[in-house]
C-alpha cells in the first residue's frame, strides 16, 4: 500500500483489528490485550499492517498503543511519533 493518506490507514488498521478481535472488539477506547489479544495474535496484526503499508512496524507499536484508537493514529502518522 505505501500510502500516506491517514483515513486511509485508519481504515486499514480497523479491518485488521476486527479480522483479529472481531467486530465487537473494534471501538476506539478497546484495549488488545483486554478484550482477548495476546502475543501471538500482536505479531500477526502487526506483520499484516506491515505488509499491507509496505512498511516495517515494531511490534512494540501495539503495546505503547494498546487501544484501537491509539493504534489508528500511531499507524496514520508513522514513522512521526505521536503527540
Amino acid at each position: 500500500m505505501g500510502t500516506d493518506d491517514t483515513s486511509g490507514r485508519a481504515v486499514l488498521v480497523h479491518r485488521a483489528w476486527s479480522e483479529h478481535l472481531g467486530a465487537e472488539a473494534a471501538q476506539p477506547r478497546t484495549n488488545f490485550f483486554e478484550a482477548g489479544g495476546n502475543s501471538l495474535m500482536a505479531a500477526s496484526l502487526i506483520g499484516r499492517l506491515s505488509e499491507e503499508l509496505d512498511e516495517e512496524l515494531p511490534l512494540g507499536l501495539l503495546t505503547r498503543h494498546p487501544t484501537l484508537g491509539e493504534l489508528s493514529a500511531a499507524v496514520s502518522h508513522w514513522p512521526e511519533p505521536v503527540p
